[in-house]
């Protein structure tokens, strides 16, 4: 008791203090971790949402922390002295500075206002610790026991996540296909959404050495659009503005199961999964609905969806797996990405944190790529949606080994890549019988949005993306120079559906009549039935 006296402090009252302010500050330095596990906002993106045993480990590594600052804290002054320990107090409130800072992207808002506020405080705090280095000890236990709120408030929801039932929402959701009235004359119809394919990289400027066969292939058999013009430069506004047949100028995401939309020409925000979207209106007639995508968690959003697969964007607690062992190391690569900061660095490349960044896309990449076959060969689902990840940067393949790569590479590595994504889903979709008898709209929700590595010499058109459309049983070659917005996608896969559309020259009559308009047509319920009859309204000009 007398060594531990010794050690920790002459007065039980300054090593309770001390052990508080140790923790207290200790808390906040999982800040980001804990805003994630506590608002249900920062949740919209997680692959498996909160559990008891998140907060259990976040909780034990407050523990940790704090019993590591606190010995570390005691031994200097005991061994070395009073100035080494207020160095040390120093040292901990400038991490508890850089890991609110980075939790709350202050660096990203205010960059310059930010590095001059933390080099006057560090150099204030080391002129203190050097001259009086007591007070800069009393302003650690200050702003410490300030700080016990926080851990009284992250302890709390801890004890509470252990009496409330978890229920696993999941990335992956199968229901009988054939739930409900199957309509008998739903055309089985496919949309096929490549991440930031870009128009001109594909076709307009692609250069000699890119290869894809593929698209080439099919655009010599499909209804194929110049100038289609996506609805947004981003995939948050893009997705949801072609599922609803609305421009969609702002999102946010409100709760792990709802995305709330701002539509054109509206001041007040709805949800996603309360407007009428493609899902909800063939699900509503009976049809049976197949969604496999990445970015958004469309198996929460989308309950009525017969089957669903979809995978979250790799990192800050996103992907984390079931174990402990994944969620505490989740945890740990969120920490460092904090404290070491965005971008590639010297301790990134030590880490490898690009490489595994990469390997984790392309783990990701192949997640998809089996959920998209596996729908599209499904005989039993009327309508298919899939949303994948390529070629949207970084790169994940090399072009000219022909295989998935770790190493920094070029868009058009990914570009390569997408064409023989596509080789993969018609080959598998030809094997079922399927390719022939389903309608396939393929575009992109934007195109390259930025020129990348410096080498790259790309020009962004983040709006220019192709448009594809084979309909069932036909091969012909129609080519459209005109503007076409691709949020006309929604009421296209719908008349497809209906068999409104069954030829070519019947898709290339709708899309000449209605490509000059950027908004949905048609009333909410134009897949129901009012009194017996379909009621459709004309269209007309948004603005």
């Amino acid at each position: 008791m007398i060594w531990f006296t010794r050690l920790f402090g002459h007065r039980k009252s300054a090593i309770v203090k001390d052990g508080l302010a140790c923790l207290a500050v200790a808390n906040l330095y999982l800040l980001d971790v804990w805003r994630t596990l506590i608002i249900p906002a920062r949740q919209y993106h997680l692959l498996i949402l909160p559990r008891p045993i998140d907060f259990g480990l976040a909780i034990l590594n407050v523990l940790g922390f704090a019993v590591v600052m606190y010995i570390a804290l005691a031994l200097a002054r005991q061994w070395i002295g009073e100035k080494a320990a207020s160095t040390l107090a120093l040292l901990y409130l400038s991490l508890l500075f850089l890991f609110v800072v980075r939790a709350y992207n202050l660096d990203t808002y205010w960059p310059n206002r930010v590095k001059a506020l933390a080099f006057v405080l560090v150099g204030s705090g080391l002129l203190t610790a050097l001259k009086s280095p007591g007070r800069v000890w009393k302003i650690f236990r200050w702003i410490g026991l300030a700080l016990l709120p926080c851990l009284a408030i992250t302890t709390g929801h801890s004890a509470k996540s252990l009496f409330l039932s978890h229920v696993e929402a999941g990335s992956e959701l199968g229901r009988p296909a054939g739930i409900g009235h199957r309509p008998p004359n739903a055309a089985r119809t496919a949309l096929i959404i490549f991440d930031m394919l870009d128009y001109d990289l594909l076709f307009g400027h692609r250069p000699a050495d890119v290869n894809v066969p593929e698209f080439e292939r099919l655009r010599t058999e499909t209804l194929f659009a110049t100038n289609a013009e996506s609805p947004a430069a981003f995939t948050e506004l893009s997705l949801p503005a072609m599922t609803i047949g609305k421009l969609v100028t702002d999102t946010d995401p409100a709760s792990p199961n709802e995305l709330l939309l701002t539509v054109e020409g509206s001041s007040q925000p709805s949800p996603w999964t309360l407007e009428p979207n493609i899902f909800s209106e063939a699900g509503n007639s009976g049809m049976a609905v197949g969604m496999v995508g990445w970015y958004h968690p469309y198996c929460r959003l989308f309950q009525m969806l017969s089957y669903c697969q979809w995978v979250p964007i790799p990192g800050r607690l996103k992907d984390r797996g079931p174990t402990g062992w994944n969620v505490e190391w989740a945890m740990t690569d969120m920490l460092m990405d904090d404290l070491i900061g965005p971008g590639p660095n010297f301790i990134q490349t030590i880490l490898n944190k690009e490489k595994n960044g990469r390997q984790r896309l392309i783990n990701s990449y192949r997640q998809l790529l089996h959920g998209a076959t596996k729908t599209l060969t499904d005989s039993t689902l009327n309508l298919v949606v899939v949303h994948l990840s390529v070629p949207h940067t970084p790169s994940i393949y090399n072009r000219s080994k022909q295989e998935f790569s770790t190493e920094p590479g070029d868009y058009l590595d990914n570009l390569e890549l997408a064409d023989r994504t596509l080789t993969v889903l018609r080959d598998e979709m030809e094997k079922a019988g399927l390719w022939e008898s389903t309608n396939i709209v393929i575009s992109a929700d934007h195109g390259l949005r930025s020129a990348g590595s410096s080498n790259w010499k790309h020009t962004p058109t983040p709006l220019h993306v192709p448009f594809f459309l084979k309909i069932s049983g036909f091969h012909e070659h129609i080519e459209i120079d005109h503007r076409l917005r691709t949020i006309l996608i929604h009421d296209l896969l719908l008349d497809l559906l209906k068999r409104k559309i069954t030829t070519p020259f019947g898709a290339k009559e709708f899309l000449d009549q209605h490509s000059r308009y950027g908004c949905r047509t048609r009333p909410a319920d134009n897949l129901q039935q009012t009194k017996g009859v379909e009621t459709f309204e004309e269209p007309h000009q948004c603005g």
